[in-house]
């Protein structure tokens, strides 16, 4: 009797070892096929960025304004934004600024992907965190210099002369959710850009839009404009106190 125990105990045992060996066997192939997968993912993504990199990276210095050209982007601008802010040159930093959101504005009527239109918003809240407490209040001083009329003029004129952007906005419609996803899929993207038949009219809607180059004409729109940026930078140095 004792042996047919035995006997069943170590088939039962054997039986029981092939299942776990078998089991193993089949989460490895699981872990295999995944570690493939994540390697082809992270593949995709190396050479998607590294693309992406080659395509829009062109860093401006801390440039005047005058100095910008139409097939600067908002991204190589905004580098310059940081050079001039590392300087504390503040009056170069905030004009580049205004030119890099109002290319921003521009671009995201014709790229069709909303999810890319975020683009400069998540590099200019990068920026806005990074700078130090007291520095912040010097930008924000800096920034209510240009309120007034005369000055808000003055930076509308310059940005006509740069005129509307020329460059393919690669930097927009190349990283974000559909180009995204192509990538990481092996596909090739699409060219998600519009045609805007016509520039002279968008780029003032844009113009109006961001930097109220008309509307900044009207004394009683300057006392407003004025008396926002002076509340923010009274709220401002009560946090810092």
């Amino acid at each position: 009797m004792k042996k047919i125990i035995t006997v069943v105990f170590l088939t039962f045992f054997l039986f029981s070892c092939w299942k776990v060996n078998e089991n193993s066997q089949i989460n490895n192939e699981d872990n295999k096929k995944e570690t493939k997968q994540k390697i082809k993912y992270s593949q995709n993504l190396m050479d998607y960025e590294n693309k992406v990199k080659k395509m829009w990276y062109t860093p401006l210095e801390c440039i005047d304004l005058k100095e910008v050209k139409n097939i600067n982007n908002p991204i190589d601008i905004y580098i310059g934004v940081y050079k001039c802010f590392e300087a504390k040159e503040y009056k170069k930093a905030v004009k580049l600024e205004f030119v890099a959101k109002v290319f921003w504005i521009y671009d995201t009527k014709r790229v069709a992907d909303k999810s890319a239109h975020q683009a400069i918003s998540v590099l200019s809240m990068n920026f806005q965190n990074s700078i130090w407490a007291n520095q912040k209040l010097f930008w924000l001083e800096s920034i209510a210099k240009f309120v007034e009329t005369k000055y808000v003029q003055g930076i509308c004129k310059d940005i006509r002369k740069i005129w509307a952007p020329k460059y393919n906005p690669k930097y927009m419609i190349n990283h974000w959710m559909w180009a995204m996803k192509s990538a990481l899929e092996g596909k090739k993207a699409k060219n998600w850009l519009i045609k805007i038949d016509d520039e002279e009219k968008v780029f003032e809607e844009v113009l109006e839009q961001y930097l109220h180059c008309e509307e900044s004409k009207n004394p009683e729109f300057e006392k407003k404009q004025i008396k926002q940026i002076k509340e923010v930078i009274d709220m401002y140095k009560k946090q810092l106190k």
